[in-house]
C-alpha cells in the first residue's frame, strides 16, 4: 500500500512539472522553451521507436513497440500544441494563431519568435502573469540536445535519419 501511495505522489509532481495536457495558466519564455525541448526530445523518442519498430516481419515486439511509440508520438504533438497556445496567451494572442505555425517554415519562425519575445506584462485576457521559472526549467532544455547525443551515441541517430528519409 506505502508503494502505491508513493508512486501516485510521484505521478501527481510529474503531471503538475510538466504540465501535461494542460491549456492554462500562461507560460512564460523559459518555461516554454524548456517544455518545447523535453516534449521535442520526446518527440525524437517516439520517432525513433517507430523507426526501430519497422521491418518485414512483425512479432509481437515489434507490435508493440509500434503502438507504445504511436502513442508517445500523439501525446508530444498534443503537448506541443497546448504549450504553442499557453505561449500565445502570454502574447494576449488567441490560441486560433497555432492555425499559423503548422505552415511549413513560416510555423517554426512564429514558434521561435513567440518563444524570443516577452509576454504581456501583468493580466491579460488570458489570466495572470506567469510567475518566473524555477531552477529545474533551466536544466530541462537541455533534453533535447541530450536526446541527440544519446541517440548518436547508439547508433540510433542512423535509423531515425534513414526513416525520416534525410
Amino acid at each position: 500500500m506505502n508503494f502505491l501511495k508513493k508512486t501516485k505522489n510521484y505521478l501527481k509532481i510529474f503531471f503538475l512539472q510538466f504540465e501535461i495536457f494542460k491549456l492554462e495558466p500562461r507560460l512564460n519564455r523559459i518555461k516554454s522553451l524548456s517544455l518545447y525541448s523535453f516534449y521535442m526530445g520526446i518527440f525524437l523518442l517516439g520517432l525513433t521507436l517507430m523507426a526501430t519498430s519497422r521491418g518485414h516481419e512483425m512479432t509481437i515486439s515489434k507490435t508493440i513497440t509500434f503502438l507504445v511509440s504511436i502513442v508517445i508520438f500523439i501525446s508530444a504533438v498534443i503537448n506541443i500544441t497546448f504549450l504553442s497556445i499557453r505561449r500565445l496567451h502570454d502574447c494576449n494572442l488567441s490560441g486560433w494563431w497555432y492555425l499559423l505555425f503548422i505552415i511549413p517554415t513560416l510555423g517554426d519562425a512564429l514558434r521561435i519568435v513567440a518563444c524570443c519575445f516577452p509576454g504581456t506584462n501583468g493580466n491579460n485576457r488570458f489570466g495572470n502573469q506567469p510567475s518566473s521559472a524555477p531552477k529545474f526549467y533551466y536544466l530541462l532544455i537541455l533534453t533535447t540536445p541530450l536526446v541527440f547525443i544519446i541517440l548518436a551515441y547508439t547508433g540510433l541517430l542512423d535509423t531515425l535519419i534513414n526513416f525520416l528519409g534525410i
